[in-house]
């Protein structure tokens, strides 16, 4: 998909008025619902704008009449330029088939080769009624809790098995692997990712966690932003907080819809306000 600005300080169609409108060219989905605020600060000029766009063309919003653009009082041109942004959200019609963005583990290594080494895995991961084996060495070197839970003298040591609950097989599974860093292409859900961002974050494995995190942070949309809102606290992810704030501070100046706002975490919601009085009082 790509869009473009489209400015006429005095379009052909309507001779003697300023219009700007907002060109979508896509091909790979039937529609796109844009919601978008235009702004021209140095005239106080503020309009939002909405539409459905059905095929790639332009649709616009008449700003004023062309002899007010070029009046210096109305202050449309300021010091010989003009300022126009542009804040809002891109919609995709949910009836088309959208590539699930795919977590791919880099290229086969040492650890790749261990992972499949079947016969000299020494330590069990027991989630449910389910096993999984992986090597005792890969545990202790990548998270400093299962360290400690592989001391001498420990149950975990002396049994070399560890039970995990309320943890789901295929997270705990997909989480094993990307400490091999496993050569493998996995399909995540959002709440796939949220689950495994809490499983990394709980054994501080700070590596995974952090590519999990990007990929979370690529999914922040009106439907997501208050839950990945709230999970970035539960989890300690600085990063998703931060993103998750400033797309927060868009939607509040566009006066956009968002999904689950009513639950967003109150230690949350206090950094947002926080952070949005700071930034107003250093624009001042």
């Amino acid at each position: 998909m790509k869009y473009y600005l489209t400015f006429y300080p005095n379009d052909n169609e309507h001779r003697g008025t300023t219009w700007i409108g907002l060109h979508m060219d896509f091909e790979r989905t039937k529609k796109v619902e844009c919601e978008w605020t235009i702004k021209i600060e140095s005239a106080n000029y503020s309009q939002k704008c909405q539409y459905v766009y059905e095929k790639s063309q332009g649709r616009g919003r008449r700003i004023c009449k062309t002899e007010e653009f070029f009046d210096p009082k109305m202050k449309f041109i300021a010091d010989r330029k003009i300022t126009v942004k542009v804040i809002g959200f891109f919609k995709f019609d949910a009836s088309i088939n959208i590539v699930v963005q795919q977590q791919k583990c880099d290229c086969r290594t040492f650890l790749n080769e261990l992972w499949e080494q079947n016969e000299t895995k020494d330590f069990t991961i027991v989630v449910g009624s389910k096993e999984i084996m992986v090597h005792k060495c890969v545990l202790f070197s990548r998270s400093d809790v299962f360290r400690a839970m592989l001391k001498p003298h420990t149950k975990e040591s002396a049994e070399n098995k560890v039970v995990l609950k309320e943890v789901p097989f295929e997270i705990v599974e997909t989480a094993v692997k990307m400490m091999h860093e496993y050569n493998c292409d996995t399909a995540l859900s959002t709440d796939d990712l949220m689950s495994l961002l809490q499983f990394f974050d709980i054994y501080n494995l700070t590596q995974p966690k952090a590519k999990i995190e990007l990929l979370l942070i690529d999914r922040i949309c009106p439907s997501t932003v208050c839950r990945l809102a709230n999970h970035s606290v539960l989890t300690n992810s600085s990063d998703l907080k931060e993103k998750c704030i400033e797309f927060l501070a868009v939607a509040f100046t566009t006066k956009s819809s968002l999904n689950d706002f009513e639950a967003l975490d109150k230690d949350f919601g206090t950094a947002f306000v926080k952070d949005s009085f700071y930034q107003i009082l250093g624009t001042e």
